[in-house]
């Protein structure tokens, strides 16, 4: 059973409860759980603010977002390093060139 709609039933909350808790629609609720989209992490925290509510089911969503989130930005963070080194030779070759010409 998808881990958003396992939360939903411990807390015996409808689709339209959980919609108004997060303040979003019915349909969206309805396509987190048949994997349609990814619960937003920002969803996962809002739920665990609100007392009374058993979490649980939703803590691997949140670990595996933010695995998600470092995994992304550990790649992003390589591809801005490459640019730089790839600007800093073109950087490099135009100012050579700049000084031939000059000459």
């Amino acid at each position: 059973m998808q881990t958003s709609k396992k939360f939903r039933r411990m807390n015996r909350l409808t689709q339209k409860a959980v919609a108004d808790m997060l303040g979003i629609k019915r349909s969206y609720i309805s396509h987190i759980e048949t994997g349609v989209v990814r619960l937003p992490l920002k969803y996962v925290d809002t739920l665990q603010s609100i007392p009374g509510l058993d979490c649980s089911a939703l803590v691997d969503v949140k670990e595996d977002g933010l695995t998600s989130e470092l995994t992304s930005l550990r790649a992003e963070n390589e591809y801005l390093r490459s640019r730089i080194e790839s600007l800093q030779e073109d950087k490099d070759k135009y100012w050579e060139l700049i000084q031939k010409l000059m000459k």
